[in-house]
């Protein structure tokens, strides 16, 4: 599967793994990750990298989720709760702190 993904290209070219990327200046980030999927491992490494650049993150398991369970709302009750977790984490950072009150 590898060379099919690569098509010919570097394997540590950064666009074909976001774990050898760079992350400078990088926004808060959500990762989803289910228990048992391939990619949990690459997600854990990933979330490290990010931290190691100072970034926000935040990492949600779920213990029985196919891999990309997301694309399953309406069917799985795990895709509509992911996201909704999702759309609260990206809320959560557009809405704007409330002034300081007159006394503080």
């Amino acid at each position: 599967m590898r060379g099919y993904y690569l098509n010919g290209g570097d394997p540590a070219d950064p666009a074909a793994s976001p774990v050898l990327a760079a992350f400078p200046g990088a926004p808060p980030v959500l990762l989803h990750h289910a228990a048992t999927e391939i990619l949990r491992d690459d997600t854990r490494r990933l979330a490290a990298r990010l931290r190691g650049f100072g970034a926000p993150v935040q990492v949600a398991c779920w213990p029985t989720a196919p891999h990309a369970w997301h694309l399953f709302d309406g069917w799985l009750p795990e895709a509509r709760a992911a996201l909704r977790g999702a759309a609260a984490f990206v809320r959560d950072r557009l809405t704007p702190a409330p002034p300081p009150s007159a006394g503080s």
